[in-house]
C-alpha cells in the first residue's frame, strides 16, 4: 500500500472516491425515479436498495484497509526495534563467551573467528 500524506494508504482515499461515485449515481437514480413516476414509471426498489449497501460495505472495507495499516506500522516497528537491539548485542570472544561472561553456542571458523 502507497501511503499518502502519511496519514492513511492511497487505497482509501480511492474507497472514499468510489464512494462519492456511488453517492452520486444513488442522487441520479433518484432523480430518474421521480421523473419517471410523472410518466407512472418506477425505478426498481432494490437498485437504490443496492447502491445504498454499497456504501456500507466501502466503509467495511475502509476500516479493514486502516486497521491493515495500523499493523503494519506496528509490525514495521517491531522489526526495527529488533533490528536496534541485534545491533548492541555484546560482542562474543573466540571461546564464545560473551564480555558479561556469559557462555553461548557459537560456531567458530578455522580461522577462529566466532
Amino acid at each position: 500500500m502507497t501511503i499518502q500524506n502519511g496519514n492513511h494508504p492511497k487505497c482509501v482515499d480511492e474507497v472514499r472516491g468510489i464512494r462519492s461515485i456511488n453517492g452520486e449515481i444513488r442522487e441520479g437514480l433518484r432523480n430518474q425515479q421521480a421523473i419517471l413516476q410523472l410518466r407512472k414509471v418506477s425505478v426498481p426498489d432494490n437498485v437504490i436498495d443496492n447502491a445504498s449497501g454499497i456504501d456500507g460495505q466501502l466503509d467495511k472495507l475502509e476500516h479493514t484497509l486502516l486497521d491493515e495499516q495500523t499493523e503494519l506500522e506496528q509490525l514495521r516497528a517491531v522489526k526495527q526495534a529488533n533490528s536496534n537491539f541485534a545491533s548492541f548485542a555484546p560482542p562474543k570472544m573466540k571461546n564464545g563467551t560473551t564480555l558479561a561472561g556469559q557462555s553461548s553456542n557459537t560456531l567458530c571458523l578455522r580461522n577462529n573467528r566466532c
